[in-house]
């Protein structure tokens, strides 16, 4: 696991500012599709 942490950081330190911007944005948007799955499954079990 931390292998795979220390290439993630060496892949991100190499990318262009503006290649780095759109992994951001998409790193963003991931975000904010996690916390909306969470809380429809939140809502699914509390229907249940």
């Amino acid at each position: 696991m931390a292998g795979r942490k220390v290439k993630q950081q060496k892949e991100i330190e190499q990318l262009s500012p503006e290649a780095l911007e759109k992994e951001i944005e998409n790193n963003k948007r991931k975000i904010v599709q996690s916390i909306v799955f969470i809380a429809a499954a939140a809502i699914a079990l509390i229907a249940i």
